[in-house]
C-alpha cells in the first residue's frame, strides 16, 4: 500500500488519462463523421449526375432537355445532423490553419471587401449573410450596401470586418468612388428571370410587408400582368451597369447551381477559392458540405429539388406573351454579351429552361 499522497497522485493520473482518452474518442468520431459527410455529398452528386446523363428528367423531356428536376430522396438528411453544431477549421490566405472557430466568430485580415452584385431581392439576405459569414468564419462579413443602423446608411462599413457588400445596379456609380478601398474584382449572382422575377417580388413582400410564405397566386398574376414584359430588365441592368465600372468580373455565381446537389459543391469550391485569393480566411474544403447545408437550409433544399423553386404553394406561371418577350430579350442580350463566353453559356441555359419549362397560366390577374 502506498502513502496517502501517492494514492492521490495515482488517482489524478487515472482521471487525466480518462479525460485524454475521452478527448481522443471525440476527435476520432468527429473526423469519421466529417469524412462520411463529405463522401456522401460527393456520392449524391455523382448519383444525380449519372441519372441526368442517362436522360432521366422529371420535367417531362426525355433526354434531359432543360434543367433536370431531381428527386430529393437521394439525399439522406441524417448525414447532415453533425452540421448543426460543427466547428470549422479556417484556412488563412498563406495556407496556414487558423484557430478552430465557429460561424459566429470574427477574423481580421488586410483583405479589401468584395462587391457582391445582383438584381434586388434575387437572393434572401439571410441566405447571403449565412453563406458568407460561415464560409469565412466572420460574424458580419456579409453586409448590404443599403443596410442602415438607426436610420443611417452604413454602406458596408462597421460591425466588424466586411467580406462582401451586397449591391444592385443602382449602386454601380457610387462604387467607382470606392475603387481604392474595394477588391478590384466583383461577384455577380445571376438567376433565371423566369424564377428570379417572382421570387424577388416575394422576398420584397416578406421584407417590407411582413409576408409569411408565398404571395397569393392572384396577387402574383396581377404583378406579372403589370411588370412581366420587363422581367429581364433587372437581370441585364446589373450586368451592363457593373461592366461599365472600373471593376472586373471575378466570378458568376449561378443561383440555380448553388441549390443543386450535383453542382453546389463546385460552386462552393469556386467561391472559396475566390475569397481565399482575395485575401480572406476561409473554411477547409472538407467543411463545404456543412457550409452549404447551413446556408441554404433543409426545407429550402428539399423544396427546390422538388420543384426548382423555393416556395411550395404554386409555381408562378406566365401568359404566352411573357414567354415570347422574355426569350426575345434574352436572345438580344446574348448578342451584346457574345464576347463573355461564361455569360453566354449561362444565357443559353436560361433560354432553354424558359423554352422547355416555363409554366403557362392563362388566367389574367386583377386589374
Amino acid at each position: 500500500m502506498g502513502s496517502e499522497t501517492e494514492n492521490k497522485v495515482l488517482n489524478k493520473n487515472i482521471k487525466r488519462n480518462k479525460s485524454l482518452c475521452s478527448l481522443a474518442i471525440v476527435l476520432i468520431v468527429t473526423i469519421v463523421i466529417r469524412t462520411r459527410l463529405s463522401n456522401q455529398y460527393h456520392s449524391t452528386a455523382a448519383d444525380i449526375s449519372s441519372r441526368s446523363a442517362n436522360g432521366h428528367s422529371s420535367s417531362g423531356h426525355p433526354g434531359g432537355k432543360g434543367p433536370t428536376r431531381v428527386k430529393f430522396s437521394s439525399l439522406r438528411f441524417d448525414d447532415f445532423q453533425h452540421c448543426h453544431n460543427v466547428q470549422f477549421n479556417v484556412t488563412s490566405p498563406t495556407g496556414d490553419h487558423a484557430q478552430t472557430t465557429t460561424s459566429t466568430s470574427s477574423t481580421s485580415t488586410n483583405a479589401k471587401p468584395i462587391w457582391f452584385v445582383t438584381p434586388p431581392h434575387h437572393i434572401s439576405e439571410s441566405t447571403y449573410r449565412t453563406l458568407i459569414n460561415t464560409m469565412t468564419g466572420t460574424s458580419f462579413g456579409g453586409k448590404s450596401y443599403v443596410a442602415s443602423i438607426r436610420g443611417q446608411l452604413k454602406h458596408c462599413i462597421g460591425k466588424g470586418q466586411t467580406v462582401t457588400c451586397l449591391a444592385s445596379a443602382e449602386n454601380s456609380l457610387s462604387a467607382n468612388a470606392k475603387y481604392e478601398t474595394f477588391h478590384k474584382k466583383y461577384i455577380v449572382l445571376v438567376r433565371n428571370p423566369m424564377t428570379g422575377f417572382p421570387a424577388g417580388y416575394n422576398i420584397k413582400s416578406q421584407k417590407y410587408r411582413g409576408l409569411q410564405g408565398q404571395n397569393p397566386i392572384q396577387e402574383w398574376r396581377s404583378v406579372r400582368d403589370k411588370w412581366g414584359m420587363t422581367a429581364v430588365q433587372s437581370f441585364t441592368d446589373v450586368i451592363v451597369q457593373w461592366n461599365a465600372t472600373k471593376y472586373d468580373v471575378g466570378m458568376y455565381l449561378v443561383y440555380e447551381d448553388l441549390y443543386r446537389a450535383d453542382r453546389s459543391l463546385q460552386v462552393m469550391k469556386d467561391l472559396r477559392a475566390f475569397l481565399l485569393e482575395a485575401g480572406f480566411q476561409v473554411v477547409s474544403e472538407e467543411d463545404l458540405p456543412c457550409v452549404w447545408y447551413h446556408a441554404i437550409g433543409k426545407e429550402t433544399i428539399a423544396q427546390f429539388y422538388s420543384t426548382g423553386y423555393e416556395y411550395a404553394d404554386y409555381i408562378p406561371g406566365y401568359l404566352p406573351q411573357h414567354k415570347k418577350q422574355m426569350l426575345e430579350d434574352m436572345a438580344q442580350f446574348r448578342k451584346v454579351a457574345e464576347k463573355d463566353s461564361n455569360l453566354v453559356a449561362i444565357l443559353d441555359r436560361y433560354m432553354e429552361d424558359i423554352g422547355n419549362n416555363m409554366v403557362m397560366d392563362n388566367v389574367v390577374g386583377d386589374a
